[in-house]
Formats: C-alpha cells, structure tokens, sequence
C-alpha cells in the first residue's frame, strides 16, 4: 500500500467512524499550522478503528495531534499520520520495516498493545528510526526506544514510596507490616522489585506464584495472623479477586490494600468482588484535575477536548488521555527541541537532551531520559481510591480529583453491611 493509499485510507475511515461535527472555538488564540506536513508514522491494531478500548488510544493520540496542529504544529509545520495497522508482533514488525524503509518515516508512534510494542520496536531498533511508545509498560533498554510512561520498576518503586509516605501517615504508623504478593513473570517480578527498592525494610510477608495463586486460603489466615497493615498485590484480575475473597473469609482486616499496575482490574469491580471502597490502585493512567491540564497545556488542551468531542460524540477517557498524552510529549516538547531537523537521529537526540521537571504533560509527567536507556525518569504514577463506588485520584496531590482524603480500609463486617445497600456505580 503507497502513501497516498495509506493516507486516504485513513480518511475513509475517519469519515465512517468519526462523527461529523463541526469543531467549537475551543481555542480563540490558535493559530492553525500551514508549513509543510512532518510525516510521521503511526502502528495500532486495526481493531483500533473499531473496538471500544483500542480505539481510544488511537481517537486520543489523532485528536491530539488535530489540537496541536490548530495551535501552530511543531514550529509552523502540522504533523501527518502515516498509519499501519498491527495486531500481532510479527505483523508490528512487518509495519515498522515498511514504514521506514518505503515511506521513510523517521518516528513511528505505536501501539495499543505490549506485542505491538515488542515487534515495532525490534524493526526500528535494527533500521535506526525512533519507536515512541504511550500506552504500554514495557521494559527499558535500546538505542532508538522511548516510553513516556512509567516502566514496571518505577510504578513498583512509586508504589512503595506511596504506602511508606502517604499510608504510613494515614495509618499513623511510622512502621508498617507490609504483605508483598505477586505473579513470579517478568512484569511482576520487575514492579516487585521496584516496590523492595521503595520500602525502607523488607515486607512482613512476601508471597509470589506462578500461573495462578491457589494458596488463597492459607494466605487470607497469614494476614490475619501476621497482624498485616498493607496488602500490595501485583496481581491479574481472578488472582485478586480470589484474594480479597479469602481474606474476607478469614477476616483478615487490614489498613489498606494496594492493586498494582492496570487500568483493567477496575473495570466492572463493584459486579465481581461487592463493594470496593477503601481499595487503592497505581497505574500511569486515570482521572486528572480538568483545571490543571488547562493550565499547563492550555489553549492546546481546549482544543483536544473539543476535537475529540466533536469526533466521538463524548468527552475523552483515561485510555485517550494517557495516549494523547505521549503525543502531546512529543510534538510540543521533544519535535521542537530537534531545530529543524527532523531525522530520526536528530530526534533521538533531542529527547535525551531534554530533562524538564514533572508535571508537564496531562498525567503529570515530565522528560528526562538522562540514563540513555529510552526510560522517562521523570514518568507519572497516579494513585487511585475507590470512595462512594467510584475511583478518583489520590496522588500527586497537585492532579487529585477526590472529594476527600484518603480513606479507610473498611472492616469485612463493615463492607458487608454497606454492600446491602449498594448499587454498582456502572463505571466500576
């Protein structure tokens, strides 16, 4: 498929699944880019187009780029998708090569899924083109490899500075027992040791598992007997739900309980465990203060709203925000810093010369990858706590969007009677 196919291949699609709205003036002060495209390359699944969860990473990275384009582009110049679709590694892999060597992109932002990260990034590694990544935790490492996100060891590491300096004060207890379970793969054991590196002192109870945990059972009366404080759980979904059952059955009452790592697990929650309140959740996305977004981006952010609005006949979600937020990263801070020249090797070497402080972008992040190792240092964690039936954000405190503080992790005798009262707020 040529460019040009490729392109109004694109714009088919837009035209059948975007609604046609007309864009309000979300952004008097913009003045819209009229220079030459800078073209850029863009690998998501194709369900993308179609699929109510992957498709918001790609409506929110497009409606960014749309928003950033009506304010100015990258000095003048609008930005130009040059899409390939990808669902699986070696289909990802495939993409990257021909974006590179026949459309000859110098970036491609991707991706909608960790094995379309695996294969882009092997392709752009051995071609020298630049892989930004924005919706995947994946490891660090490479040559041509960037992740604005949070990688697996710094949303641990995030995680064990949270429960020593925000649970440790809300419990009132300089010294926590601390219970540490998680899935001995890759992923867990990365955030695992993430979270040691963020404790002052070695968990009470450290319990990890292959495949499934089935010890729940003896786990739940461990908690109770250990006088447990804090459950931190690097888990998947059954894993945690089994847990919390087990624990409710042996009445292991703790302060708090952490989720690691997934937006996912707090989807329908509240129709597989009951009441949830008291539950807290580290993830690089989730919902963010609306006034402080339009401080810091400002005229930029007013228009991605209104773009994406405009589209989608609704407001952006988390998903959305967390990839047009990479994007955002990226057209506005690092593309600039390139002078100009916008080869893959003056790009990457405009993004290691960055090292702006956090809170720049829409979850809170900054750039920083000092270490050479594609890993933003200056990456977000957002801290969530299920109250009144629903998630808000907790920390950083300057992005918070909770009613209150944080709040207790009920009793399982309190959870029970509040739970005949219930009704399961639809979003949880």
């Amino acid at each position: 498929m040529n460019t040009i196919h490729k392109i109004l291949t694109y714009a088919f699609f837009s035209s059948i699944v975007l609604a046609p709205f007309a864009v309000s003036d979300a952004a008097d002060n913009c003045v819209a880019a009229s220079g030459d495209p800078i073209r850029l390359g863009a690998i998501f699944p194709r369900e993308a187009f179609f699929t109510t969860e992957n498709s918001e990473y790609f409506k929110g990275i497009d409606a960014m780029r749309q928003a950033v384009n009506a304010c100015g582009g990258v000095v003048g110049r609008p930005i130009e998708w040059v899409y390939q679709p990808a669902s699986n590694r070696e289909d990802a892999e495939a993409a990257a090569r021909t974006l590179i060597n026949e459309d000859h992109v110098p970036l491609i932002v991707g991706s909608g899924l960790l094995a379309v990260n695996e294969g882009g990034r092997i392709a752009a590694e051995d071609l020298g083109a630049v892989y930004w990544e924005i919706t995947e935790a994946v490891e660090p490492g490479g040559e041509w490899f960037f992740s604005i996100r949070p990688d697996n060891y710094q949303v641990g590491q995030a995680t064990g500075h949270f429960v020593v300096d925000i649970l440790g004060n809300a419990l009132a207890k300089p010294e926590l027992k601390t219970a540490l379970i998680y899935e001995n793969r890759p992923r867990g054991q990365t955030i695992a040791e993430g979270i040691l590196d963020g404790l002052p002192t070695s968990p009470t109870l450290t319990y990890d598992y292959t495949d499934h945990l089935l010890d729940t059972g003896r786990l739940g009366v461990q908690l109770r007997e250990e006088k447990i404080d804090v459950v931190i759980l690097a888990a998947f979904e059954d894993d945690g739900d089994n847990l919390w059952y087990a624990a409710q059955q042996a009445d292991a009452n703790v302060g708090a309980w952490v989720h690691v790592g997934g937006e996912g697990y707090q989807r329908n929650i509240c129709g597989r465990i009951g009441n949830a309140d008291g539950m807290i959740s580290a993830d690089a996305s989730g919902p963010v203060n609306a006034q402080i977004r339009e401080t810091r981006l400002g005229d930029i952010y007013a228009q991605y709203r209104s773009t994406y609005l405009a589209e989608n006949s609704q407001e952006p979600g988390e998903l959305a925000d967390l990839a047009a937020s990479g994007v955002y990263m990226l057209l506005h801070y690092v593309l600039p810093a390139a002078n100009g020249d916008y080869s893959a090797a003056s790009i990457r070497n405009a993004a290691r010369s960055l090292n702006n402080p956090a809170s720049l972008g829409m979850m809170g992040e900054g750039i920083n990858f000092k270490d050479s190792n594609g890993s933003n240092q200056s990456s977000s964690v957002l801290f969530q706590q299920a109250q009144s039936g629903a998630f808000c954000t907790l920390s950083p405190s300057d992005l918070a969007t909770c009613a209150a503080a944080i709040q207790p992790f009920p009793t399982w005798r309190e959870r029970a009677l509040a739970e005949e009262k219930q009704t399961c707020n639809p979003q949880t």
